[in-house]
């Protein structure tokens, strides 16, 4: 698995400047890394990526990373019970795995085996702030990034917002199936490469790349 790069800000700002003006700045001006590591379960092959912006309280982006995710024992079941009706074990019955969840673990664990994001901020167990405590239902788009011939590439995008006073380190974040913590399959688990503290107002927006090859 690829090591998670984190952009230095200064330097983005260096090439958005030089490519197409500050004021014509966009997601395209970072290089995505578009042939991430292959998880294979099961004559499947599974690409994760996981790309995270911190954007402060007037929307200035302040951080930029991405890197190839942790693809879950229970995804890769869940995968085979959607494609195949088949009861392939570490997965329940599957929704649509749209709901992104984060967490304040920065390291412990992250196995394939795992089933639960630990940590995840719930508001109960793990209480990291208004606009955290809930996981969020990504719009879920198709994207063709460079894909020859075209895979299927599912891109779910969501963005949470800091409504409380902070500051809250968010270290990583899950992929999942339903919008209750703590409960229903995991698809895919990532520990960031450097930790987004969120003051008051300031969003962080986590979108997942899933390529079926």
């Amino acid at each position: 698995m690829k090591q998670p790069q984190i952009i230095a800000l200064t330097a983005v700002l260096a090439v958005a400047v030089g490519m197409v003006g500050i004021n014509g700045a966009s997601g395209d001006i970072f290089g995505l890394n578009t042939s991430p590591e292959v998880s294979t379960y099961e004559g499947q092959a599974y690409k994760g990526h996981i790309i995270v912006k911190h954007f402060d309280s007037e929307g200035n982006l302040i951080s930029y990373q991405q890197t190839d995710n942790l693809v879950n024992d229970s995804g890769k079941n869940c995968g085979a019970n959607l494609l195949f009706g088949t009861g392939f074990g570490s997965c329940g019955t599957p929704g649509v795995f749209d709901k992104i969840g984060l967490s304040t673990n920065s390291g412990a664990g992250f196995l394939e085996s795992d089933t639960l994001l630990a940590n995840e901020c719930d508001g109960t167990t793990d209480v990291c702030g208004a606009g955290l405590d809930a996981r969020i239902t990504g719009i879920v788009t198709q994207d063709t990034l460079a894909a020859t011939p075209i895979d299927a590439i599912a891109q779910i995008q969501a963005t949470f917002t800091q409504g409380s006073a902070g500051p809250t380190t968010i270290n990583s974040a899950g992929l999942f199936d339903s919008t209750t913590a703590d409960t229903t399959n995991m698809f895919a688990e990532r520990a960031f490469s450097s930790g987004v503290i969120l003051s008051l107002n300031d969003s962080i927006q986590v979108t997942w790349l899933i390529t079926l090859a």
